[in-house]
């Protein structure tokens, strides 16, 4: 027999608490965690394991006419919401389809599950939409929702859940995983990889099949270039938003960080040894102005770099956000 198999080794303990006793499973379900470490895989993988004919060792078995429809993307049961196709925002009309469908009875399986992600993308109407619902789901229906940003959760909808927090994997296991996943990786740009993603082995992954290495090298020549008002501001920005404008601001953050952390033990020339940088570059070669660093100044930028991340979940010009972000840069390294 076939199992499903899209198993990963971080989530076994939630896994074997999810499915200890179905008859005992809240009406809600809120996974939360940092973006990369597989929600939504978890996610959808319990509501395979809930909508599965014949469950083997308490996993979808793969071959039954449920497992067989939802891998078609068919199953009249399951119910996945995101934002639609361009927008960035989950809608009230959207929401209100999710009670209405969870108000028939289910078709094949013994439940309906809905399924919505990123959850904190409802707008207010949608989520007050959904309260009614989310309090008692009819027919023994389940709804899992999963979330990047929980505090940008109405808390009328995170009440209403049985609230999971899904941590970052030990280092060593994720180093281990992701080493499984891309063999032709070296052990150095696995860790370099997993620095660069914060710790999360799918977001990694991910950086991987972007060949961020080489982006990396990129973003580097353009932080330094920009330091010491030798490159331009428009072409860095393209780049940029070319390559993904949260993943080379999340990047950036990193790179502050480091830059903190060099500023903080102040031995910038010596500090090949310093532990944990992501840009390794900053310790000896990478090219900035040899200026002292104010150290408000680099947190002061720190917040600026998370509030333009924020912007990004909103429709705006993500060329002007970068230009904006890369000219403060410069600002702060030439003050």
């Amino acid at each position: 027999m076939m199992l499903i198999n899209n198993t990963l080794p971080w989530h076994d303990a939630i896994w074997l608490k999810l499915t200890d006793d179905v008859s005992k499973l809240p009406h809600a379900i809120l996974f939360s965690g940092q973006t990369g470490i597989g929600k939504v895989r978890l996610a959808k993988r319990f509501a395979n394991f809930l909508l599965c004919d014949s469950p083997i060792e308490k996993e979808a078995c793969g071959i039954c006419k449920s497992c067989k429809l939802l891998e078609a993307g068919t199953h009249p049961d399951y119910i996945l919401i995101t934002p639609e196709e361009k927008k960035k925002i989950i809608s009230v009309d959207q929401t209100r389809e999710v009670s209405r469908q969870l108000q028939l009875k289910s078709h094949i399986a013994k439940r309906k599950v809905a399924v919505i992600y990123p959850a904190e993308s409802m707008n207010t109407n949608a989520a007050n939409s959904l309260l009614k619902i989310l309090e008692e789901p009819p027919l023994n229906n389940i709804i899992i929702l999963v979330t990047n940003k929980i505090s940008h959760l109405a808390m009328t909808v995170k009440s209403r859940c049985i609230k999971i927090v899904i941590h970052l994997p030990d280092n060593e296991i994720a180093t281990s995983w992701l080493q499984t996943q891309q063999s032709s990786t070296s052990s150095d740009d696995t860790i370099s990889l997993l620095k660069c993603a914060g710790g999360a082995p799918l977001l990694a992954e991910t950086l991987f099949a972007k060949d961020f290495p080489g982006t990396r090298l990129q973003l580097l020549s353009d932080v330094s270039g920009i330091a010491r008002q030798q490159s331009d501001f428009s072409a860095c920005a393209k780049r940029w938003k070319e390559a993904g404008a949260d993943l080379c601001l999340m990047w950036f953050q990193g790179f502050l960080a480091d830059l903190i952390k060099i500023t903080m033990v102040k031995t910038a020339k010596t500090s090949s040894n310093l532990p944990g940088l992501t840009n390794i570059e900053l310790s000896s070669d990478l090219k900035l102005p040899k200026k002292a660093l104010n150290l408000r100044q680099l947190f002061e930028f720190s917040d600026v770099l998370s509030e333009s991340r924020k912007l990004l979940s909103a429709p705006m010009d993500e060329l002007l956000l970068i230009e904006d972000v890369l000219i403060r840069w410069q600002d702060l390294m030439k003050a």
